[in-house]
């Protein structure tokens, strides 16, 4: 079935149950449908009529009626119930007070047309249907039945109606619940989900033992409707375990009664929804009076108060549903026809991915494996021809519309693959080689455009020179690859490769003269070994190497024989300052380091790297205890530590006074902040102290070992615990 016959199908079904019957059948006001199923006697007309009493001042549904047919219905069986009448005279009116009577069976069909304003905002029009009881007995032919049946498969909701005076009569009881059962089956066949919520109504609860008001009124709190999942036993189970149920023995076993009779029904429902939910109420509140019997029923009299129960509950609970259900209907309608754009937009998108991939493609690499194939799988014993063949086939596929389009990354593979095939020749790959080595010879030879390195890193510095270098790299390894690893081009690539990164690494290593001479012995090795294999690009970067590699030597000696490194050991030891021992000195250290490079072996290297790791030691944050030497009379001192330009956050509760140890941490670079408070006065915690000192050398901390002063008058002495001068490094 095709995309929008399938839709069509949906819409025709939708448009089905909401019509309700066929045009040859009635036609129904317009409106949500409710469907009330009940037998006889059942209380179909005094519920809808009690109904529409107790919902004209409530607050959660609200009833009204704007029909003439309804509401002469309505009236009708509001004067029976209440007993109410009008005598007429001469110019007045006025109501009679007569004999209460529950309404006649209703003998024609009688559509109710009602507003209902749920929650005082929702508002709908619903159309039930009050029937002869007989038209849903199974035992006996009516002529309305399919009418009656009609109605209810196209209601939008539907509410069970059972009589518990039947439960004592075990054959009655049991063929109202197969009516409920076939009414349920022909809404949804197959055990297929319930497509409309569903109740079942237990009416004149007030006969039923325990039945003590609206708190029995709804069986499953609404926390619990999960278990309307479950099957039958499962949820007969949980029923009789509620506390509140538990609670009244006698209603407890009135409640297992109902279910084990209504079961068949129950089996039926459990498991297919769950907008589904069981009610006990009472149009009356009190039991009627017997009257007296007709053939078939008793005769009742409605009691002298009437006391509805749980009337609204059910009404209410399947209008909810209902809206509830129709704007879920919306969104399950809104997100088919939003998957089907997806699904057409995906098509349409794939559309050039399917031409590209199952046509275009295929059609330059089949030619490509074909010829390969044929010829042992490599580029370089294809003839000439055979591959001007591959190469065409390439160029063409590059050069049409979708890929230039849509797929710029292929295209730009593809003209790679025809170079490829281009320069596969050998002749022209080894041509190409020794222009390659050219370039490179004149880097090596020229050092005003060698690439510098990135200090601290293994990357070269960005620049027209890196360009160049990096350039003779990628032209390598793209002629190594067209190369077999037998062939001449293969070997002399490998070998160009070989000092092109011994050449980097001298980048990294200027002083470092041991790689120099590896280049020096390759080349001789190659000179001695492989003359006849060597070109002439190769033989001149093997004398641009040699001849680099002098001047190289010749300046690494001149920068060793000059540096006499012991005197600035000395004059380091011999400066105490902090700031020069832990800063200056560790900048000129590394710069001794760096001529002393090329001498691997030299023991002044392990004294500066040990001196340079030794004064990290105070960047990074410790603790230090410290005590107060001297602090004026009627005195006592806060302490702060905060990084460099930023704000800290004094200690609270902790004033420092002489004669005890307390502790902070510190690292290069905080600043020490003191305050001075006097012991009388509020207590700021140095937030607001008149007399302060900050200090803020990098390495402040050499300074607190010194007097502090706030003012000329008023001074203090610290003491660390550790002298940090006694962690200076030293050159040993």
């Amino acid at each position: 079935m095709n995309l929008m016959g399938w839709f069509g199908k949906a819409k025709s079904k939708r448009k089905k149950k909401s019509k309700g019957p066929a045009a040859a059948g009635p036609s129904w006001p317009a409106g949500t449908r409710i469907g009330i199923y009940g037998h006889a006697n059942c209380g179909k007309s005094v519920f809808l009529t009690v109904l529409n009493e107790e919902s004209k001042v409530s607050r959660d549904i609200q009833l009204s009626v704007t029909d003439n047919r309804t509401s002469n219905e309505l009236l009708k069986n509001y004067r029976a119930i209440w007993g109410l009448g009008t005598a007429q005279g001469a110019g007045t009116m006025v109501d009679l007070r007569g004999e209460r009577a529950f309404p006649e069976p209703t003998q024609p069909l009688v559509p109710y047309v009602l507003n209902a304003i749920l929650d005082r905002k929702e508002k709908e029009t619903v159309v039930t249907l009050d029937y002869p009881g007989s038209a849903v007995d199974i035992s006996s032919t009516h002529q309305e039945r399919e009418t009656v049946r009609d109605f209810m498969a196209s209601s939008d909701g539907l509410l069970f109606f059972y009589d518990p005076k039947v439960l004592g009569a075990e054959l009655v009881s049991q063929a109202h619940v197969s009516s409920f059962v076939t009414m349920l089956e022909q809404l949804a066949p197959l055990s297929k989900r319930v497509p409309v919520p569903v109740a079942l109504v237990i009416t004149k609860a007030d006969t039923l033992d325990g039945f003590t008001g609206d708190a029995q009124s709804v069986l499953i709190r609404e926390t619990h409707e999960h278990i309307f999942s479950e099957d039958f036993e499962t949820f007969l189970d949980f029923v009789l375990s509620d506390n509140q149920i538990q609670a009244n023995t006698a209603w407890a076993a009135t409640v297992r009664t109902v279910l084990l009779r209504l079961k068949d029904f129950l089996h039926v429902v459990l498991g297919r929804t769950l907008d589904f939910q069981i009610f006990f109420v009472s149009s009356t509140g009190n039991q009627p009076m017997k009257i007296g019997e007709e053939v078939g029923r008793s005769l009742y009299q409605p009691p002298d108060r009437m006391a509805p129960v749980g009337i609204r509950a059910p009404w209410y609970w399947l209008l909810k549903a209902v809206v509830r259900n129709r704007s879920i209907a919306r969104w399950r309608r809104a997100t088919k026809w939003v998957a089907a754009a997806s699904l057409i937009f995906a098509l349409v998108y794939s559309l050039p991915f399917a031409y590209h991939f199952g046509w275009l493609l295929p059609r330059a690499t089949n030619v490509e494996a074909s010829v390969k194939e044929t010829f042992g799988g490599n580029m370089f014993n294809l003839p000439a021809d055979q591959r001007a063949k591959v190469r065409s086939a390439y160029r063409r596929y590059a050069g049409s519309f979708p890929v230039e389009a849509l797929f710029p990354s292929y295209q730009k593979t593809a003209e790679q693959i025809e170079l490829r095939y281009r320069q596969a020749s050998l002749d022209e790959a080894l041509a190409q080689l020794d222009q390659v080595i050219e370039r490179f010879i004149g880097i090596v030879i020229d050092t005003s455009i060698w690439p510098k390195p990135v200090p601290g890193d293994t990357l070269l510095a960005e620049g027209a020179s890196t360009v160049a270098f990096t350039k003779v790299s990628d032209d390598i390894a793209m002629l190594r690859e067209l190369a077999p690893d037998t062939s001449q081009l293969a070997r002399r690539a490998d070998r160009m490769r070989w000092y092109y990164d011994r050449f980097r690494q001298t980048l990294f290593s200027p002083g470092d003269t041991a790689i120099w001479q590896q280049m020096k012995d390759q080349v001789a090795q190659e000179n001695q070994l492989r003359t006849d294999d060597l070109s002439r690009s190769e033989k001149n970067l093997g004398e641009a190497i040699l001849a680099q590699q002098v001047k190289k030597s010749r300046r690494v000696i001149a920068q060793q024989t000059s540096v006499d490194i012991q005197p600035i050991f000395d004059e380091i030891n011999s400066i105490t300052d902090p700031e020069y021992r832990l800063t200056t000195a560790v900048t000129r250290l590394r710069e001794a380091r760096g001529r002393l490079a090329a001498d691997p072996n030299n023991p002044a290297i392990g004294k500066i790297d040990r001196y340079i790791q030794d004064a990290k030691y105070f960047d990074r944050s410790r603790d230090y205890e410290f005590k107060v030497g001297s602090i004026p009379a009627g005195h006592h001192l806060h302490l702060m530590i905060a990084g460099r330009g930023r704000d800290g956050t004094w200690r609270r509760g902790q004033q420092i006074r002489p004669g005890f140890t307390y502790t902070f941490k510190w690292k290069a670079g905080d600043e020490i902040h003191l305050a001075l408070d006097p012991d009388t006065g509020e207590e700021t915690w140095g937030e607001r102290s008149e007399m302060t000192a900050v200090l803020r050398d990098k390495y402040a901390l050499f300074d607190l070992t010194r007097a502090v002063s706030f003012s000329p008058t008023h001074s203090v002495t610290i003491t660390l615990e550790n002298d940090p001068t006694e962690r200076l490094p030293r050159i040993q």
